[in-house]
């Protein structure tokens, strides 16, 4: 018998629009051009995980991991310099967090960063004579020495915070598969922390050098106004209310 793998997105593609994700996971179609949004995304991740990992953030191979997937496609000259600046505004962004956030590494002990965890959901799905099994990638998960409680983070980059946020976070279908993941691995997070870090709007003006513009762009960051963290306590009974469902 098969096992279908399914993951947050997954199931929020599949809900979405089968055709998509038929498309996405199925037929495997190679995209013809590149999200910045996802870019940026992938390049912050990637620096996270050298920082909480405890070792040296080096962006330029950061950089490189978050564009290895572009290789290949067609991209203009417009896409080039995006991409200049997407480097620009992650690079200020991450040596700020970095320089904010050294000293939260002494109060926590780091448990998992960037691991797959992967359970079985269901033994038979008769429609699909198949398995589930359902699987999540989880950015950070640590203990808190000051507390004696184990977090689950999730990092995330948004334009803003908007008010209402946290109500919405605390139902995300990615939180709650990456709680339900982390029971069955036997770990019980207490909370889920979201490590905001909001995009500047800070524009690069003509014929402002990269370099102007990159210490323009320390400068806002290293006033911390741009890092926030929302935090939602988890309630175990609700975990298991999706587990049934």
């Amino acid at each position: 018998m098969q096992t279908l793998t399914l993951s947050a997105s997954r199931i929020t593609a599949l809900f979405k629009c089968p055709r998509n994700y038929a498309h996405n996971y199925e037929s495997k179609l190679v995209p013809t051009g590149y999200s910045p949004a996802m870019t940026r995304g992938n390049f912050v991740h990637a620096g996270l995980e050298m920082f909480y990992k405890g070792d040296v953030v080096n962006l330029d191979k950061a950089w490189e991991s978050a564009t290895e997937s572009l290789a290949g496609l067609p991209l203009t000259s417009s896409d080039m310099e995006q991409l200049d600046k997407i480097n620009s505004l992650g690079c200020a962004m991450l040596e700020a967090y970095i320089q904010l956030h050294e000293d939260e590494l002494k109060h926590i002990t780091v448990l998992d960063v960037e691991k797959s965890y992967e359970f079985p959901y269901i033994k038979e799905y008769k429609p699909l004579n198949c398995a589930v099994n359902l699987l999540g990638k989880i950015d950070l998960v640590y203990h808190d020495n000051r507390t004696d409680d184990v977090i689950v983070m999730d990092h995330k980059t948004f334009s803003r915070v908007t008010d209402g946020m946290v109500d919405k976070l605390s139902m995300d279908l990615q939180l709650n598969l990456y709680v339900w993941l982390l029971n069955q691995a036997g770990i019980k997070p207490v909370m889920a922390a979201y490590n905001i870090l909001a995009v500047s709007q800070i524009r690069h003006k003509k014929g402002q050098t990269k370099e102007a513009y990159i210490h323009e762009l320390k400068t806002r960051y290293a006033k911390g106004e741009y890092f926030n963290r929302l935090n939602v306590f988890i309630d175990q009974k609700h975990t298991y209310e999706f587990e049934d469902e």
